[in-house]
């Protein structure tokens, strides 16, 4: 307890100071439980690639509950367009030229290296949510980033889970794209069936003691992850289009569930974050490095941009918020999540695939991060110095 409240208060007293520096604050955890496993090796066998994966599993729950809770479905239907073709299509392109380019640069064989794709496809709800979050973005680039880090989640998870089975049984293309329909389909009944149920249960805010509310709510989206889970489906498009749902319905209108739920989304993601930071000890990412820099340097200078450039082409967006959309594409926790899934299969390189997928996420965390953290603070301030 200890070291566990010291370490949360020493990162979260570095937030102030990495905020000047336009540093993201996933970065800032990551690095401090990165450090307290260095120093503390014992750490690093109890937070193993299983129990990583169960407490990222946990918190992106929460992560993407809150996030969609604040957008609304509103909010997301208002570029629904922008945010299907980055989501879904993006995730695919973004996976098949990761895998291309991972043969080329590691010692990883085909499947591998298309694992290593899946792994790499998707932005970060975590890291997103919190790059955005109380920062001056314009609405239309705000839901566009968020719309897309809850949306491709579920899209990655099932390339990920069909490429680790393919090794082992084999799958076919038509099969991967017929089980991401029937996984999404599932997923939406869930949230749908569970939305209906909070409707019924809630009338109205006043029929909740003082302070429940929030808590209630955030049940229901474990419920509804649950729900979509255990039926097949994606549970992680269950419970954030639950959120979607609840941001636009009266039950979750009233400034006590959106505070709260913040709160919450702060809490998981200092847990997730130095969780996963404990967990790069148990690969060497130094053997990694090279061929992980040179990842990261191909996705953030060119498949993110060739890929967010080109599917954004016919959105209404001006040159400053398609900057935010092509450079806010961040890596982090679900990446790092879905790493963790080799070990589970039993794969050979899953070490390898860890510490790759590591590097090139911190790497788009600082890299991206810093760049969209910059742009915006640049808008903000020739917004404010210009005419009234």
């Amino acid at each position: 307890m200890l070291i566990a409240g010291a370490v949360f208060a020493a990162a979260l007293l570095a937030i102030g100071f990495t905020r000047r520096v336009h540093l993201p604050t996933p970065a800032v955890f990551l690095a401090f439980g990165f450090l307290v496993g260095s120093l503390w090796s014992s750490l690093a066998d109890v937070f193993g690639p299983v129990t990583t994966s169960r407490v990222g599993t946990a918190g992106l729950i929460v992560i993407l509950f809150g996030g969609g809770l604040n957008l609304g479905l509103r909010g997301l239907r208002a570029q629904g367009r922008g945010v299907a073709l980055l989501g879904i299509v993006g995730t695919a392109l973004t996976a098949v030229a990761l895998a291309g380019a991972a043969h080329v640069v590691t010692d990883l064989d085909w499947t591998e290296s298309v694992i290593l794709g899946a792994i790499l496809a998707p932005t970060d709800p975590a890291a997103v949510f919190s790059l955005l979050r109380g920062r001056n973005v314009s609405a239309r680039a705000s839901s566009i980033l968020e719309g897309e880090a809850g949306i491709n989640d579920p899209v990655a998870i099932v390339l990920t889970i069909a490429m680790l089975e393919s090794v082992q049984d084999g799958v076919t293309v038509t099969g991967i794209l017929g089980e991401m329909a029937v996984e999404a389909a599932i997923g939406t009944l869930a949230a749908l069936a569970v939305f209906g149920l909070v409707r019924l249960l809630i009338r109205g805010p006043g029929r909740i003691p003082h302070g429940a509310l929030p808590l209630l709510l955030l049940a229901f989206g474990f419920v509804a992850y649950g729900v979509g889970g255990v039926a097949g489906g994606s549970g992680f498009l269950a419970v954030y289009l639950l959120g979607l749902l609840l941001g636009d319905d009266r039950v979750a209108s009233v400034e006590e569930v959106r505070s709260d739920s913040e709160t919450f989304s702060h809490l998981a993601e200092a847990s997730l974050f130095l969780t996963l930071g404990v967990a790069l000890n148990v690969v060497s990412l130094q053997t990694q490095l090279a061929a992980g820099l040179v990842l990261g340097a191909v996705l953030v200078a060119a498949v993110r941009p060739a890929v967010a450039g080109l599917l954004l082409a016919g959105e209404q967006l001006d040159r400053d918020e398609r900057l935010v959309c092509i450079l806010g594409g961040l890596k982090g926790a679900v990446p790092l999540v879905l790493a963790t899934l080799p070990f589970i299969y039993g794969l050979a390189h899953a070490p390898q695939l860890f510490a790759l997928a590591a590097i090139v996420s911190i790497g788009s965390m600082v890299v991206q991060g810093v760049a969209v953290s910059l742009l915006i603070s640049v808008r903000s301030e020739r917004t404010a110095g210009g005419p009234s």
